[in-house]
């Protein structure tokens, strides 16, 4: 008879461990060696986090690290900061003074995976798939009496967006003033007011014909990229898009007197959206230039295609499976006069990149094998990256990424380098960057509290977000509003979450002058004991969660500050083991193969 340890690895770990309810699993990996380390894969938990939470970590470089990020996802914690206006910090109605260091933001019943950031707004994503906002979707006045429906309304509090039909989202992204989401059936949905997003039905987005494989919001226009590399944009508030958007709201607008439904309000911190349709075909971008160098091997020998966008103000910028980094101009309603798309080998060419003068200026050591695998963009900026501790962080010269051409070299700082930078977040005059081990380093402009830092009237002089001298300090401390801005900080620098207990932050957002970030909790007792909810009727689901709580957070001291290596030292007598490539489940254990127990 065949027993449970003679079996491939790949059919354990794709096809019956997964389905076992979590309790029976980590019993399971408590039997002998070799059921311990399948029980570290990092594959098998990544999947999971998908099934289970909804999150996917594809907004970041993180390769590693999954199973300790599923223990932390049952009661994430949600802190903001920066500046309050407009409700987007979603505090409740505060006083008009900025928020400079993280404060935290419940949503009760709720277990948040994603956050993004608007020009005025928040919106997050939870692991059931729903969708949750806060502040205002677009600026400007909403009266009392207004509903979602309306663009310009606000909440002070976060608010849930319940589609009909309970459709699950699962991908979120925001532009200055509207929102994208796809659901799991590959919809892609606008949401021009928190009301009454629409979902596009054109041809050229039908599974049929495309499968999008991500989404991505510019300063003013959506895009989606297709597997096959195809990138396709529209812009919701001009041209046939605006005209349709403008005729709808005359539609639903007629129906007010009869049905106040139609204004979408909240009732009980839940907006009962209503959706509707619109059946026009985005601009499809032009094909990739045929004079790339070879920069690298292409994975599978598959075609050269585009795999990653990046979206900001009227311009794209495209990363290939290759590791080109390319960029393309547009106008509100098409392609610049260029049409084309544009190598920037100064930000992907390894012998290119050695070249800037920067590296040696700053000491900084570059490494001998450079590989672009993330980009990201907003507003006038963007930058490439590349994971691991050699990591390497190239952003473009200040407010010109949309003029960036092949010749210019990209900007430089010193304390990007080499940390294992794995997302990088751009706000109109703030950025962020988060690292392997939970660390969200943030430098530029002080933004109203944006940097995260703290007071700058209670921090010492001459320490990062604080004022330069005494006599600024001093200045600032009696000045009716002591808040007018220290120096710009030109060295990335940490921000500390929960009076500096022990945290890890695994998720960041950034826009407008306000920052986000999720974090999970260390320390035992940190946390606080509350139960995600339950997402489907899957007693699996349900087991999952319950169960959760005994995956345990990692201890206090020397392992909790570097979380990402989540699996302890091996059992005396077995050898280092790799999981997630073709050697999974190598070195069963013993003289012959077999753990004891097994």
């Amino acid at each position: 008879m065949t027993r449970f340890l003679d079996l491939p690895v790949d059919l354990l770990l794709d096809n019956l461990i997964p389905l076992l309810r979590l309790p029976d699993l980590l019993s399971l990996t408590s039997t002998c060696k070799f059921f311990y380390v399948i029980g570290e894969d990092d594959i098998f938990w990544k999947r999971k986090l998908k099934e289970d939470y909804n999150f996917d970590g594809k907004g970041t470089a993180r390769n590693s690290g999954w199973k300790f990020i599923y223990r932390g996802l049952r009661n994430p914690q949600i802190y903001v900061w920066g500046n309050p206006g407009n409700g987007r910090l979603g505090l409740g109605d505060i006083d008009r003074d900025p928020v400079p260091s993280p404060r935290r933001l419940r949503i009760k019943g709720s277990s948040v995976v994603d956050l993004v950031a608007g020009g005025w707004s928040f919106h997050a994503l939870d692991s059931a798939g729903s969708i949750y906002a806060w502040g205002q979707l677009q600026d400007g006045f909403a009266g009392t009496n207004e509903g979602f429906s309306a663009p310009s309304k606000k909440t002070d509090t976060p608010i849930k967006l319940e589609f009909p039909n309970e459709l699950r989202v699962i991908s979120l992204r925001c532009s200055r003033s509207f929102a994208l989401a796809m659901d799991q059936n590959h919809q892609i949905w606008t949401f021009m007011s928190w009301g009454r997003p629409y979902r596009l039905t054109s041809d050229s987005l039908s599974p049929d014909n495309a499968r999008i494989v991500q989404i991505e919001c510019g300063w003013n226009f959506g895009a989606v990229l297709t597997d096959e590399g195809q990138v396709l944009i529209w812009w919701p508030e001009s041209g046939a898009f605006g005209e349709a958007l403008e005729e709808s709201t005359r539609l639903f607008d007629s129906q007010i007197a009869e049905n106040d439904a139609m204004r979408c309000k909240a009732v009980n911190g839940v907006v009962k959206c209503m959706p509707w349709d619109l059946n026009l075909g985005p601009v499809s971008l032009p094909r990739l230039p045929n004079s790339l160098p070879p920069l690298r091997p292409i994975p599978n020998d598959d075609a050269l295609k585009l795999v990653k966008i990046a979206a900001g103000e009227n311009f794209i910028i495209g990363l290939t499976n290759a590791g080109h980094v390319l960029t393309i101009g547009l106008d509100d309603e098409g392609l610049r006069p260029s049409g084309s798309w544009e190598y920037l080998p100064n930000f992907c060419d390894g012998t290119k990149v050695r070249e800037n003068g920067a590296f040696a200026e700053q000491n900084v050591p570059v490494p001998e094998n450079i590989q672009i695998t993330h980009i990201s963009a907003h507003f006038r900026d963007f930058v490439a990256y590349s994971p691991g501790s050699s990591s390497i962080v190239l952003l473009s010269p200040h407010g010109e990424a949309a003029h960036t051409t092949a010749n210019v070299h990209a900007r430089i700082i010193g304390g990007l380098q080499n940390r294992s930078v794995i997302s990088v977040h751009l706000g109109d005059y703030h950025y962020g960057a988060l690292t392997s081990d939970g660390k969200l380093l943030t430098w530029g402009q002080f933004s109203t509290g944006a940097l995260g830092l703290g007071d700058p009237a209670q921090l010492p002089v001459g320490a990062p977000g604080g004022y330069a001298t005494e006599e600024e300090k001093a200045n600032a401390v009696n000045s009716s509003w002591r808040f007018f801005n220290p120096p710009n900080v030109e060295t990335p620098s940490e921000v500390k979450f929960g009076n500096g207990k022990n945290k890890y932050c695994f998720a960041a957002a950034a826009g407008g002058w306000h920052f986000g970030a999720l974090v999970i909790d260390l320390e035992p007792g940190n946390e606080e004991e509350v139960e995600p909810p339950i997402h489907s009727d899957s007693d699996r689901h349900q087991d999952g969660r319950r169960a959760g709580r005994h995956l345990g957070i990692l201890p206090h001291g020397p392992q909790a500050a570097n979380p990402t290596p989540i699996a302890p030292p091996l059992m005396p007598g077995f050898g280092h083991f790799r999981i997630g490539f073709a050697g999974r489940g190598r070195g069963r254990g013993g003289p012959n193969g077999r753990g004891r127990g097994a």
